[in-house]
């Protein structure tokens, strides 16, 4: 009987125990729960992930490099290229700066994906599209807490007006952070390794390669103003901007606008005599325009990134009226995918450009 009393007791005192257990731990889980549920963690996703190349018109194994970033952007992915120039004529102090201060590259050519992914290499006539692609999917799935508007209204004199509004959404704990400011110009005739042409060069960083200090310890939301002078044909240049820790490297956010589409409603036409029939295109659309004396004509087509896509008209014209016709396809004969193009006439001393929908 004693022993039966107290193997009850016993027996009591452990589920007594084991109840408590249970208490506390359902008190913490909800404790927890409600910590987390206190928390802002608002995110956004990520705008475009920042690929930034170290590269060179003598190196030889650059073009790989080159040709996969525009696979990339070709494909359609959200990617905003940037590519800083060493020991060749487009190299500048602000290229050199951030290739070897700030990224202290081991060599070219070098692709960085938002300042922490990296690859070093590359092929003469091998795209690195392969290689690209991952490193981007994995950062473009990573979401950001910030959020990145840039605001672009053209001025005078080749300036454009850059009003940056960056709002953190989730309490960000990095306090290191800078918003740069960058400027690219593509479609730039120049004959190296086998290619002829040169994309993305960036030109200028704007106030320079250091950027401008973000600080949110009072205000969620910063503004800042900046002034960018585009000195090149809007068609080719893009602007970029984005954050990046500066402590960790890690590209945050970030944005990229081409310089046409913000010019594109200022530029002047021909006497308002410029004419595309039918745009939509479906098949083909023609292009009728008039001169009013013999000059030399360009025209050209171009993708929302300011690539050119078709050449339709390369010589000097007589006074009159001219039209003609673009059956939607780029300079290998395919036909360009579905969406928004420029077509963009020049004559030398003045340009006109059209705004067109490919739909089929």
């Amino acid at each position: 009987m004693c022993i039966y009393l107290l193997l009850t007791i016993k027996k009591n005192f452990i589920m007594n125990k084991i109840i408590i257990a249970i208490l506390m731990l359902m008190y913490s889980l909800t404790s927890l729960g409600q910590i987390e549920s206190n928390r802002n963690t608002t995110e956004t996703g990520r705008n475009f992930v920042v690929l930034e190349i170290g590269t060179g018109t003598w190196c030889y194994f650059c073009p790989g490099a080159a040709m996969g970033a525009e696979d990339l952007i070709e494909a359609g992915y959200d990617v905003a290229v940037i590519e800083y120039h060493n020991g060749d004529d487009y190299a500048t102090d602000i290229s050199n700066s951030r290739l070897i201060d700030y990224y202290n590259v081991p060599g070219l050519p070098t692709a960085y994906f938002d300042g922490v992914l990296t690859f070093s290499g590359g092929y003469n006539n091998y795209s690195l599209f392969d290689t690209y692609l991952p490193l981007y999917e994995e950062r473009i799935e990573i979401p950001s807490p910030l959020e990145l508007v840039a605001d672009i209204e053209e001025g005078s004199n080749n300036n454009f007006n850059v009003s940056v509004t960056v709002t953190d959404l989730d309490n960000y704990q990095g306090t290191n952070l800078k918003l740069h400011v960058v400027l690219t110009e593509s479609n730039i005739p120049e004959n190296w390794q086998g290619q002829t042409e040169l994309d993305y060069v960036c030109r200028d960083m704007i106030p320079d390669q250091y950027g401008t200090s973000l600080d949110f310890s009072s205000q969620n939301t910063q503004t800042i103003e900046l002034e960018v002078n585009v000195p090149y044909e809007l068609a080719n240049c893009e602007i970029v901007t984005f954050v990046q820790n500066n402590d960790t490297k890690e590209i945050l956010q970030a944005t990229k606008e081409n310089l046409l589409m913000v010019g594109i409603t200022d530029m002047p036409s021909f006497d308002n005599k410029l004419e595309l029939y039918p745009n939509p295109i479906t098949y083909f659309t023609t292009l009728t325009y008039s001169l009013e004396k013999d000059m030399p004509v360009k025209i050209v087509v171009r993708d929302l990134g300011g690539k050119i896509v078709a050449t339709l008209l390369d010589e000097k014209q007589n006074a009159g009226k001219h039209s003609l016709n673009w059956d939607a396809t780029n300079f290998s004969g395919n036909h360009v995918q579905n969406g928004i193009y420029f077509c963009t006439i020049n004559t030398g001393s003045n340009t006109s450009t059209i705004k067109l929908v490919v739909q089929r």
